[in-house]
């Protein structure tokens, strides 16, 4: 058929074709009968604008609407929740209740001896159990003494007043003694008002009821009295005291009413707004003071700042920025606030944030009106209209995506056979071979180019498909099989030996030897030099890579011997070189046949050859660079292990139990790790992750992980101050004998000195003995320390002279005495506090989430502080300084290129501190938020350092007190309790002590007793 020349060039997608040089013809002449659109593009582009207007107007339209009636609803919730916080405080408080049962009181107005005040306190227990919000109810007299009986609330009630745990209510009891002073007893009481303990009041001395601003009030009353809101001297809590005078007496009997129910009511109202999680709740007195939030009061006001006359928080100065903005405009809002208006609304813009922000009239506690002030995020309150808006938008895309391939198919019916041979053509260009032929047209031309694509696309599958089939085999073995039988299948041979240079020893090694049927042929191949290999392969290839030949007793000698071999003879083969990038010979391919390929089947198996070099050179890199990888990983955890002689072993022993937890947990096919597996490449970062786990290590001074005593930094201490006293013994003598010389009696001064000498070697004893931090130091040791460290010591040296600089700059911070100069025998001195650089600081959003934040100082090593430690021999300093090291692990790992398969590592290795229920460091995690294997880690890291035979200072456990120990940390949720009691029932633990634990740390386990505690 004969076809008109055209322009050969390809279609553009709106019908331009490519610029062509037309003799004779202007451009804008030839440019114009070409302009086409085509059916579908022209459709679309009539139909896309129509339907993405209508979408967009709609959705603008509702948005407005409905962000007017959220508004309104807005509104109408505010107040709604005015009243409601209102009515709780009302119900909450009982004001009117605690008023009647002072008045109830009253009959214990005279004061009474000591056992009979013990037997009044029944009746006072009485009132508290009638009203909940009275924290205490007292009586004082007009003597000076007084009653009281105060509920304990909470744990820091305990704390505060040094309670124990079973203690429910403390009872102060001031009686006058004899010589006319008042003494204060405190009488504690359980759940049942039993009598636990009766001690000294440690305020008698100081508290007189009649100087309290309840008792003078009531005094100048003739009714009940309230006192302003007010802190507590006690609690340091906010609430009002409510009294009364006896009348006839000088009596008063008075109730504390802690105010903070009112955050409880916040909490509550905060709370039941779930869908406005940022609401913000603010109960604020007449003077713009903070009665209560609906956040933690730690951290809520900035540091500093001062507080109304009532010792209460002003709004104006909370860290919140919506809240210290509402307190700045307070005044200007209660103002607005008419007599009659219940409600309140404005809105503000904070830090580029809008805010709906509301006040209205709340309880008036007693003579006290309060106001609640409201603060809701604009974008949080209007997401339900951005999301109809969204919607809208969304309704229009939806309704373009389904009409548009309507469209789309109306088109399709011109010209469907050229189409379609423009889509076969484009998904070649995709690299989509699998597609079967869709052409079959009577025209010759676009047939026979059809027949030309369905070749090519076999021919690119077909050696795509191998090449994807051997590059994505990770184990190198497999592989070697896998190269080996595509190669032998693809051209169609009889067998094939594959040779390989791996040690770069100028030998071929015969690696694999297979036959077509997939079957390893024992492997009795000769080694070649490789130069008579290279002389062959250039002498034989004329030009092309493949060298083509036959395996006969009469060829070369490398044929020669391969026939030797194989027991073949007159065979034909192809032998395929495998160079590397840089043309290194890493191998040869070798394939024999029945008969001769075809040229074409060798072009293929020459392109193939070069696909498989180079997969064997990236394979042969990534097992090179996997070896160093390992070899690094064991040198860093062998240099963490001797750095310390503690943590010897430390860094092997943990991989072997992780992974021995993780196999036991792919081998579950029941229960919570029934569904649990790792791939081979979970298991590399499993083991990468755990031989890291504790390198952040390196950067831990050693003489923080080894402190052995209290005073030792990178010496002991301890010789410093045993030379002082030594000094304190020459004085003894030489006052001694002073005191000869001036006449003075020697018996006498004898005893002197012997009682001087005596004193100062148990002093010593006592201050070496608590240098070794084994017990526990209690108060009255360190009020005993603190009782030596006031004797003094002459110095009549410069102890300025030959220190490092940086010592020389913390010796500054004080001015230089006056030699010669007498010095405390112990003491905190500036020069020993050593401070953080900035630097060593977290910020509170660092991109890690570390929540473990370090202390003020970087060191301190006051002799006193350290001396006083309670426990052991490391300051909070010296604790955080070893925690830290997990902190340097994750931040070292973090910083490390890990493949994508092994991004996690980090959270692996930096889990194995975290508990379940976020009580640990650095992050605070709970279980939720760590993975499996961290969690397995924890548990090898932690039964690991228990039975670790090799820590001086500690003895080895065995693998029972280990495993007890162990219950213990599950009851507390330290350790994930299912793979605890998998730990147990699989067995780990044994094969793990059968490994690495000592004979006589090996005792009998009651494995049923563990898994049922």
């Amino acid at each position: 058929m004969a076809v008109p020349p055209r322009s050969t060039s390809p279609a553009f997608p709106f019908g331009v074709p490519m610029t062509q040089s037309h003799p004779g013809v202007s451009w804008q002449a030839w440019r114009q009968p070409r302009r086409r659109v085509r059916f579908n593009v022209g459709l679309s582009i009539l139909f896309l604008p129509v339907v993405m207007f209508t979408g967009i107007t709609v959705a603008v339209v509702s948005y407005q609407h409905a962000r007017r009636l959220v508004t309104d609803l807005n509104h109408a919730r505010m107040a709604g929740l005015a009243r409601a916080m209102d009515w709780q405080l009302q119900e909450k408080l009982s004001i009117p209740v605690a008023k009647r049962q002072i008045v109830a009181l009253m009959d214990l107005e005279d004061p009474q001896p000591f056992p009979r005040q013990l037997q009044r306190l029944k009746v006072l227990r009485q009132a508290l159990e009638a009203t909940p919000a009275i924290s205490s109810y007292y009586l004082g007299y007009g003597n000076g003494e007084r009653l009281q009986l105060r509920r304990i609330r909470s744990e820091v009630d305990r704390t505060d007043f040094r309670l124990p745990a079973e203690a429910a209510f403390l009872a102060q009891i001031g009686s006058r003694e004899s010589n006319g002073r008042i003494r204060t007893q405190q009488v504690v009481l359980d759940g049942a008002f039993r009598q636990l303990e009766i001690r000294p009041d440690p305020l008698s001395a100081s508290f007189d009821p009649r100087q309290r601003p309840w008792y003078r009030a009531a005094l100048d009353s003739s009714g009940p009295v309230a006192t302003p809101v007010y802190r507590f001297a006690t609690t340091g809590r906010l609430g009002i005291s409510l009294a009364e005078r006896v009348p006839g007496s000088a009596t008063v009997v008075g109730a504390d009413l802690p105010i903070d129910q009112a955050s409880d009511a916040l909490l509550e109202l905060g709370r039941s707004l779930g869908h406005l999680k940022q609401v913000k709740l603010a109960l604020v007195g007449p003077q713009g003071n903070v009665v209560a939030l609906n956040e933690a009061g730690y951290g809520a006001f900035r540091a500093g700042t001062p507080s109304t006359l009532e010792g209460m928080n002003r709004l104006a100065d909370a860290t919140t920025p919506v809240f210290a903005r509402i307190g700045e405009q307070f005044p200007a809002l209660r103002q607005s606030l008419g007599y009659g208006d219940q409600l309140l609304t404005t809105t503000l813009r904070v830090d580029g944030e809008g805010w709906e922000v509301a006040l209205a009239r709340a309880v008036q506690v007693d003579q006290t009106q309060t106001y609640l002030a409201i603060a809701i995020p604009t974008e949080q309150l209007f997401a339900g209209a951005r999301r109809l808006q969204q919607t809208a938008v969304l309704t229009a895309f939806l309704v373009l995506l389904v009409a548009s391939p309507l469209v789309w198919l109306i088109a399709r019916l011109v010209t469907r056979q050229l189409r379609r041979l423009a889509l076969e053509a484009q998904a070649v260009q995709n690299f989509e071979f699998d597609a079967p032929r869709t052409v079959e047209s009577v025209v010759t031309e676009i047939d026979e180019l059809a027949t030309s694509f369905e070749a090519m696309k076999g021919t690119i599958r077909r050696f795509l498909g191998v090449s994807a089939a051997i590059a994505a085999e990770p184990d190198f073995e497999r592989l070697l099989v896998r190269v080996l039988d595509e190669s032998i299948a693809n051209s169609r041979a009889q067998g094939g030996a594959l040779f390989l240079n791996l040690d770069d020893d100028k030998q071929l090694d015969p690696e694999l030897l297979r036959n077509a049927a997939g079957e390893t042929l024992p492997n009795t191949l000769p080694r070649f030099p490789l130069a008579d290999i290279r002389r062959l392969l250039v002498g034989k290839a004329s030009g092309r890579r493949a060298t083509t030949g036959r395996i006969s007793a009469e060829g070369s000698a490398m044929e020669r011997r391969l026939a030797g071999a194989m027991a073949v003879d007159n065979v034909p083969y192809v032998s395929l070189p495998l160079q590397s990038r840089s043309g290194d010979l890493l191998g040869m391919l070798l394939l024999w046949f029945r008969v001769p390929p075809s040229d074409q089947r060798v072009a293929f198996m020459e392109a193939f050859s070069s696909t498989v070099a180079t997969t064997l050179e990236t394979r042969q890199l990534i097992r090179a660079q996997k070896a160093l990888f390992q070899a690094f990983i064991e040198l860093i955890a062998g240099s963490i292990d001797a750095k310390s002689p503690y943590t010897g072993g430390h860094c092997k022993r943990v991989p072997e139990l992780t992974k021995m937890l993780a196999q036991a947990a792919c081998e579950e096919t029941e229960g919570p790790f029934a569904a649990f597996s790792l791939s081979e490449d979970r298991w590399e970062a499993v083991h990468v992750a755990s031989w890291l786990h504790d390198c952040g290590k390196v950067v831990t001074p050693e003489y923080v992980v080894d402190k052995a005593t209290k005073l030792e930094t990178l010496y002991d201490r301890i010789h410093e101050v045993r030379m002082r006293f030594e000094v304190l013994k020459c004085d003894a003598w030489i006052r001694y004998y002073q005191g000869l010389l001036e006449g003075g009696r020697a018996d006498e001064l004898a005893v002197e000195r012997d009682s001087d000498l005596q004193h100062l070697d148990q002093d010593f004893a006592f201050v070496a003995a608590c240098n070794q931090g084994g017990e526990f130091l209690a108060p009255d040791r360190i009020e005993r320390l603190h009782s030596i460290a006031q004797r003094t010591w002459l110095r009549t040296l410069d102890d300025r002279l030959g220190i490092s600089d940086e010592e020389l700059r913390r010796k500054q911070l004080l001015a230089a005495p006056t030699l010669p100069v007498e010095e405390p025998l112990l003491a905190d001195r500036p020069d020993h506090r050593i401070e953080r650089l900035p630097s060593d600081r977290l910020d509170p959003d660092n991109p890690w989430g570390f929540k473990l934040q370090p202390p003020e100082l970087l060191y301190d090593r006051g002799e006193l502080k350290n001396l006083s430690i309670s426990r052991g021999t490391l300051t909070e300093e010296d604790r955080y300084k070893i925690n830290e090291h997990i902190i340097h692990t994750i931040r070292m790992l973090s910083a490390l290129p890990f493949p994508r398969h092994m991004k996690d590592v980090p959270e692996l290795a930096g889990g194995h501190h975290e508990t379940l229920i976020g009580t640990g460091y650095p992050k605070g995690l709970k279980k939720e938020e760590m993975s499996d294997v961290a969690r397995m880690m924890a548990i090898a890291d932690i039964f690991e350092a228990l039975t670790a035979a090799d820590r001086p200072y500690k003895p080895m456990k065995t693998l029972s007190q280990a495993l007890k120990i162990m219950t213990f940390m599950r009851k507390d949720q330290h350790i994930d309790p299912e793979l605890f009691a998998l730990f147990i029932r699989s067995g780990v633990y044994k094969r793990y002590a059968e490994q690495f634990l000592r004979p006589e740390q090996i005792d009998a386990v009651d494995e049923e007793a563990l898994l049922a505690g």
